[in-house]
Parts: C-alpha cells; structure tokens; sequence
C-alpha cells in the first residue's frame, strides 16, 4: 500500500440527530464536513486567485466537466497537468459529472438509453456525453473525487418516464460501476486517486 493510500479516510467526529460532523483526510489535504465547495467552474474561481480562495478557508474545489470539456477540453487540460496544476490549487479537486448542465440545454440535447447528445452552447458543435466519457473526462482533470453520470442527474426529459420522485427511469447502465471499474485501472499508476475516486463513487 503506497503512501498515498494510506493517508485516504473518513473520521466521523460527531452527530446531533440526523446531522453530523467528519474530517475526509485526502493526499492532497484534509477536508472538515460539512464543508462550503467553491466552484472553479473553468479551473477558476472567478475573480480570485487561489491564495484568496485558501484564505476563505475554503479546503476543497469543485470542477465541471461540462464547461471544462468544451473549453479548453479534457485531454488538453491533462496535457497541462490537470485542473489543479493548471489553476494553482495544490488541494483536493471535486468534479461533477456534466449531466445537470447538459440537460440544462432544453432542446439542444437528446437523451437515449446510453447517454446524451447535445450542441455547445458556446458555437453549436456536437458532443456525445455517456457514463464512460464522463467518468474519462474526470480522470483527465485529475480529480481525487468524481460523480456519476446517470438518470438522477437529469430534469424532467421529453418523452422518458419519470417516476413518483421526478427522477428519469433510465435503463441500468447509467449507473456507477462504471466509475468503479475505471478506478480500478488507475491504481497502479496513482494508487490514492482509484482508491479516493471509489470511494467518491456515490449517487450525486
């Protein structure tokens, strides 16, 4: 077990009915929960420099893959190292899956059993978004944790059934085992992020 691995857990510090206190302990540093998530949404928190963000106290940054694959795409950040390296943000990095922004986009999407197609808001090209491309997508931004594309991500669709909660009904393969098995092929290159990425793995 690498040293990385080892410093990866969950402390339950306290709890008073239905709400409760933890300290996540990452690689790339400890996160106290509940915790308030400034959004980098393009590597950036907008209008501060991440010295400025620490000084919130802020501990941990989300990504979206959505933004962050259309600009300035997922394989071009992780030639630049990741989001963290990119924007200098030496802590842990949360992303999202893309699926809340996509099905945003109203009738410049179309939803199937595997996943989605949509046009750019930004100049109209086409992209294909599916479990295993956004799960792909995460890895590339370097993230310690990633959530899974599936139905519960979505607004109400045309044409898909929606159940007594208001959540799509999609078929089985929209769920987080794909997630699972990517995580797994990344622990011989970064042992701490598979094992971190598994146990992000959650319904988000």
């Amino acid at each position: 077990m690498s040293e990385q691995t080892e410093k990866f857990g969950f402390t339950l510090k306290a709890t008073d009915g239905m709400a409760r206190r933890g300290r996540l302990t990452t690689a790339w540093g400890t996160v106290e929960t509940p915790v308030f998530m400034p959004v980098g949404t393009a590597a950036t928190v907008k209008g501060m420099m991440p010295d400025s963000v620490k000084s919130t106290g802020a501990s941990i940054i989300l990504a979206n893959t959505y933004h962050l694959m259309l600009r300035p795409g997922a394989e071009r950040v992780a030639r630049l190292g990741g989001v963290r390296k990119m924007m200098g943000w030496d802590g842990p990095l949360l992303t999202d899956s893309g699926g809340f922004q996509v099905m945003s986009l109203g009738p410049l999407r179309k939803l199937d059993e595997d996943g989605v197609t949509f046009k750019s808001h930004l100049d109209g090209s086409k992209h294909r978004l599916t479990p295993e491309r956004s799960t792909e997508i995460q890895h590339l931004l370097d993230h310690f944790a990633g959530a899974c594309l599936h139905g519960k991500n979505s607004l109400a669709v045309e044409g898909v059934a929606l159940n007594s909660t208001g959540h799509c009904v999609l078929p089985d393969e929209w769920v987080c085992v794909d997630l699972l098995s990517m995580c797994e092929s990344r622990k011989e290159s970064r042992p701490a992020a598979a094992v971190e990425c598994t146990a992000g793995c959650t319904s988000a």
